[in-house]
């Protein structure tokens, strides 16, 4: 995965973001078997910046996830 510098934080970012809405809850309710596999699947493919949203639904459901996969690696966003 290609990796872009993130200003002046010194963070490195995937060119790539996950959206997490559609996973999360956004539409409708997730499984949460389908959500780990979900965030697994980006986290071995490189991705590193996670978006999601309190208002969506998405941080509470989604960030403990992404947490425990990334192992601080991840960057969690919301809006």
């Amino acid at each position: 995965m290609e990796m872009r510098l993130f200003g002046r934080t010194g963070m490195q970012l995937s060119v790539l973001g996950f959206g997490c809405g559609a996973v999360g809850g956004l539409m409708v309710r997730g499984d949460p078997l389908d959500q780990e596999r979900t965030i697994a699947r980006a986290v071995a493919a490189g991705v590193n910046y996670f978006d999601t949203a309190v208002q969506y639904g998405t941080s509470g459901l989604i960030g403990p996830k992404i947490r425990r996969r990334t192992r601080r690696k991840g960057s969690p966003t919301s809006r």
